[in-house]
């Protein structure tokens, strides 16, 4: 095999790397989650999060210093410290 053959090969693979790792991933309804945890989240109050929260297997119990309220919907809560929803397991917040 020639330099100049393995030098092509080596610009082709490189460009398909490149190619491959700009793709962006669909992330669907999970697009709009910025924090998702399996045990909890638990904030100081001193912060402010733009988007949504998400527990699961834990229950609402698990976010803390959110001072959550619960939606009339009993399907999310929010909170002044969260621009978006808060959701658990357990949805009757």
């Amino acid at each position: 095999m020639s330099i100049f053959t393995m030098f092509l090969l080596l610009v082709v693979t490189l460009a398909s790397l490149a190619s491959a790792q700009s793709t962006a991933v669909n992330l669907g309804a999970a697009g709009n989650f910025v924090i998702s945890a399996k045990t909890g989240v638990s904030t100081t109050g001193t912060t402010h999060i733009t988007g949504d929260i998400g527990v699961s297997p834990a229950q609402a119990s698990a976010l803390t210093g959110f001072a959550i309220v619960a939606d009339s919907s009993n399907v999310f809560a929010t909170s002044t410290l969260v621009t978006g929803h808060l959701y658990a397991a357990d949805c009757l917040l």
